[in-house]
């Protein structure tokens, strides 16, 4: 993980990151100088990326991060990331050299390994990681797994997870079970985010859907597909970003882009929270 260990350096960015956070005052106090609520603002990225290689069947690492800055995200959440996986990528680790190009934290869970190569699920993260949890799914066909972590924004906790479901409507239904009851013993606003390959009926995705909110239905692209066809068509909704009822949804859409076979969904989410009193802050209470 980039700064790991630079005790000093870690301490002056996560700084930095708290002074950068942009604030939207809500109320103000009776003295009328500092805000009593304020409204974090929050992009999160999601995209199958099927190993860094395109829709044209190119392994396109560069193109892929230029892209993620383009985007400008706070957190990314990627599905089928090899690292040292395949040919197909090259054998590149590409959890690593994301982490590294974008100069943001990663976490990542591992669905399939072989010599020394992984497959699986990648968080990347602006903002300090300070717990993470991964977990292989049930399921009879190819493994599948989830990866879980907490970030510290502006003194803030967020919990991000980013899965990618099984082929068989058996196999997502034991798989979205396990998430559920995994993200019923988190606390805390919380954005779950993947690859389901299924559709808004099929009963894994509803069962999902039942406890968290669809961002996707609540936007102009609410009919929108999210997997591009071998004829170039897009074709059903597949990809999905959820979130608890903390969050408000400012803005959502998918971006047609032929880096993948799965397009990829942004959305910039609102939380209300307490502001931090930046003058009771000092180096020794910025703990991670």
């Amino acid at each position: 993980m980039p700064g790991h260990g630079k005790y000093i350096i870690s301490v002056l960015i996560i700084l930095v990151l708290i002074l950068t956070v942009s604030w939207v005052a809500a109320a103000e106090t009776d003295m009328g100088s500092q805000p009593s609520m304020a409204e974090l603002r929050l992009k999160v990225l999601t995209m199958n990326i099927h190993g860094g290689v395109n829709w044209y069947g190119e392994f396109d690492l560069e193109g892929l991060a230029r892209f993620i800055e383009s985007v400008n995200p706070d957190l990314v959440s990627l599905q089928e990331v090899d690292r040292v996986w395949s040919s197909r990528s090259q054998f590149q680790d590409i959890g690593v050299e994301l982490a590294n190009r974008l100069n943001m934290f990663y976490a990542f869970s591992s669905s399939l390994e072989r010599n020394q190569g992984m497959y699986g699920n990648l968080i990347l993260s602006r903002y300090p990681i300070i717990q993470t949890w991964s977990e292989k799914l049930p399921g009879t066909l190819e493994t599948r797994s989830y990866v879980f972590c907490q970030v510290l924004i502006g003194g803030v906790r967020v919990n991000l997870l980013n899965t990618h479901l099984g082929l068989s409507e058996t196999d997502r239904l034991l798989q979205a079970d396990q998430v559920i009851r995994f993200t019923n013993q988190i606390n805390g606003p919380l954005v779950v985010t993947g690859d389901f390959n299924g559709t808004t009926d099929d009963p894994a995705v509803a069962s999902l859907t039942k406890i968290f909110r669809d961002l996707q239905l609540d936007s102009n692209w609410r009919e929108h597909g999210t997997f591009r066809l071998k004829d170039g068509n897009i074709g059903g909704r597949i990809d999905y970003i959820l979130a608890s009822p903390e969050f408000s949804l400012h803005h959502f859409e998918i971006i047609d882009t032929f880096l993948s076979d799965h397009l990829p969904l942004v959305a910039e989410l609102g939380l209300w929270i307490e502001p931090i009193d930046l003058s009771q802050l000092d180096g020794e209470k910025v703990l991670f």
